[in-house]
């Protein structure tokens, strides 16, 4: 952690959720650093690891969402 650090987001790179020391880390964060987390998911995982989101003290939760459909999601991030 670095001094000064407030806000910390976990995204971008892949699926934060499959991490499974993400919520370890959210807390360190907000237990070491004092600093309020944001998680953007999108949202595949949320009911496999719900009892740990909300025991943690994650401030605010971002659900990506591609598109409505395979094909849209398609047309959007042009994968299938």
């Amino acid at each position: 952690f670095l001094p000064g650090v407030t806000h910390m987001t976990f995204s971008g790179w892949g699926e934060p959720m499959v991490n499974p020391d993400l919520f370890k880390m959210i807390f360190l964060a907000h237990t070491r650093q004092k600093a309020r987390s944001m998680l953007i998911t999108n949202g595949l995982l949320l009911e496999a690891r719900m009892d740990e989101l909300l025991a943690s003290p994650l401030h605010q939760l971002v659900i990506s969402i591609n598109g409505y459909s395979p094909a849209s999601y398609h047309k959007l991030t042009g994968m299938m």
